[in-house]
């Protein structure tokens, strides 16, 4: 099981805050709504669609006849991930920390939209 990420690029910072707010108030119309689509910022380029593993690795994994679990590591071609060579899910920790491993060392700003500071990368936390 997985998600998308849809990695959105917008010209105008107001415009850009104004529809992230939107989003995180809940005020998009739902995709089943009928012909209510939400409106895209004018100058909003879409960079990149990512899949999001949803579902990790729950190992080590016995095998019969073994006294040690099953280890071992392989990528998939179509998504990049590293997978369990036995169950072909992703590490716990890669599900559980995607959005900050994606983020990388930048500052999220999404929490300052709603009010809060922004988050710094988890290895930049302090708490």
């Amino acid at each position: 099981m997985m998600a998308r990420i849809l990695i959105l690029s917008v010209d105008n910072n107001e415009e850009a805050e104004d529809f992230a707010k939107w989003l995180i108030e809940g005020n998009a119309p739902k995709a089943w709504a009928e012909g209510d689509l939400p409106v895209v910022p004018p100058g909003t380029t879409l960079e990149a669609m990512i899949a999001r593993p949803t579902v990790g690795c729950r190992g080590p994994h016995r095998v019969p006849g073994k006294m040690k679990p099953e280890r071992g590591w392989t990528r998939t071609k179509r998504f990049g991930w590293w997978v369990c060579g036995v169950c072909k899910k992703p590490s716990a920790t890669v599900v559980r920390d995607f959005i900050d491993n994606m983020v990388g060392g930048y500052n999220d700003l999404l929490p300052e939209l709603s009010g809060g500071e922004p988050r710094q990368p988890r290895h930049r936390r302090t708490a």
